[in-house]
Order: C-alpha cells, then sequence, then structure tokens
C-alpha cells in the first residue's frame, strides 16, 4: 500500500518541484516576454481551449493528431512488415545498411528534404514516418527474434490450427511490444509539430506555436507546447495502463 502511494505521490511531486522551479525562474526574469508565470501560462492554456477562437486551437489540435496517428500507424506497419520479412537472415542484411542510414541521418536534415520533396500538408507524416521507422523496426525485430523457431516447426509438422498458433504463440509474443510501441505515438506527436513549425503547415500546433514565436507571444508559446505535452502524457498513460493489463489479456 504505501508503495503504491509512494508510486502515486512521487511524479506529482515531481511535476509540483518543476513548476516551482518555473515559478521562481519567472520571477527572477521579472518579463513575462522572456519566461511567463506557471500562473500566466495557465490561464493562456485555458484561454486558448476554451474563449472566443478555441475552434483555431481544436481545428489545429485535431489536424496535429490525425498526421501523427497516420505518421504512427504507416510506419508501425512497415516496420512490422518489415520486420516479419527480415526473419529471412538474407533480408536481414539487405535492409541492415538502409536502416542504418535511417537511424543517422539528422532530424533536421529529414525535415528540410521533405519540405523540398512533399507539400507542406503532408510533409510532417512523412518525417516522423522517416524518424520512427528505424526505431519500431528494431523493436518488432526482437519480438520476431524471441520466437522459438523449434517451437514453430513442431506446431507445423503436428498440423496446429492458425487459431491455436496465434492464441498460444504468435499474440502473447507479439503483444507486448505492440502496446510498448504506443508510446512512439507520442514522440511522433513531437516529430509532427516540429515539422509543422518549419513547413509552416496550416491548420497545425506547429503553426501556433510558429505564430505565437513570430509575434513574440511567449505565454501563448508555452501553452501551445503545454497542449502537446499533455497528449503525450495521455498516450503514456495508455502505454502503462495496457502493460498492467497484460497478464489478464
Amino acid at each position: 500500500m504505501r508503495r503504491k502511494l509512494f508510486n502515486l505521490l512521487f511524479p506529482i511531486g515531481a511535476v509540483a518541484a518543476l513548476v516551482a522551479i518555473w515559478a521562481i525562474a519567472a520571477a527572477a526574469a521579472g518579463d513575462r516576454l522572456i519566461l511567463p508565470s506557471p500562473a500566466e501560462t495557465a490561464a493562456e492554456f485555458f484561454r486558448m481551449i476554451g474563449g472566443k477562437t478555441c475552434g483555431k486551437f481544436w481545428a489545429a489540435f485535431g489536424m496535429t493528431l490525425v498526421r501523427s496517428l497516420l505518421a504512427y500507424v504507416c510506419a508501425g506497419a512497415a516496420a512490422f512488415g518489415f520486420a516479419f520479412l527480415s526473419r529471412n537472415e538474407y533480408v536481414r542484411r539487405a535492409l541492415y545498411p538502409i536502416f542504418s542510414v535511417l537511424r543517422a541521418v539528422p532530424t533536421m536534415a529529414v525535415i528540410f528534404l521533405f519540405l523540398i520533396w512533399v507539400r507542406a500538408r503532408w510533409s510532417p507524416v512523412w518525417v516522423a514516418v522517416t524518424v520512427l521507422l528505424p526505431t519500431m523496426y528494431a523493436a518488432f525485430n526482437q519480438a520476431f527474434d524471441a520466437f522459438d523457431a523449434g517451437l514453430e516447426e513442431m506446431s507445423r509438422v503436428y498440423r496446429v490450427p492458425l487459431r491455436v498458433r496465434l492464441q498460444k504463440m504468435y499474440v502473447p509474443l507479439l503483444l507486448p511490444p505492440l502496446i510498448d510501441s504506443l508510446s512512439f505515438l507520442s514522440l511522433s506527436i513531437k516529430l509532427v509539430v516540429a515539422a509543422e513549425a518549419l513547413a509552416m503547415t496550416a491548420t497545425s500546433l506547429g503553426a501556433l506555436l510558429y505564430n505565437a514565436n513570430i509575434t513574440f507571444e511567449t505565454a501563448r508559446l508555452l501553452a501551445v507546447s503545454l497542449a502537446a505535452v499533455l497528449a503525450g502524457f495521455v498516450i503514456d498513460g495508455l502505454t502503462f495502463t495496457g502493460k498492467r493489463l497484460l497478464p489478464w489479456i
């Protein structure tokens, strides 16, 4: 019981400490243009999500989530497919240099290239897919490597039904990395927002960040960032819940 209480209170205490440090730094700066206080940022956040112009924010937030989710699904599906093919050693060797290059390319270079190649509306999606793909591929590779080849071959020899193989072999091994991969969705949001800001994508959180930056609205800049952070927290919470429920699935 005490451990559960500690696990609950520790993150709350850590957040409270960060807010306190932020408040002290804002008071020391003495200029809301440089660093608004947490109270000023919170007021701007609630004004942004519930004020007269909240429709503009929610449209931008929704489109950013759509792009992030699309990038996550595309990267996950491609990574899963490549990992499945990589069970063949020759395919894995052929794919190794490609994914090594993708891992090594700087994210900013990827963003700038797709700004040239793709329309601003969808370039953030391609940026996120390119950055997420090698990481998700490595995660799914580890899951497939955990398969017992002998057990799989035996199940085929004895003609174990596919339904039983899926339920008893494949799902228990693939479900944990699939749940873990939900955490990549918060990374996808981060990548998409960064690309949107540089591409000045219309109707996006990135565009709101860009506009707040050029108009020196620091409180609005932090409020939009807070919205993205809270979305990431929700996704991480769902991932954590999924892991806790996994033993009962």
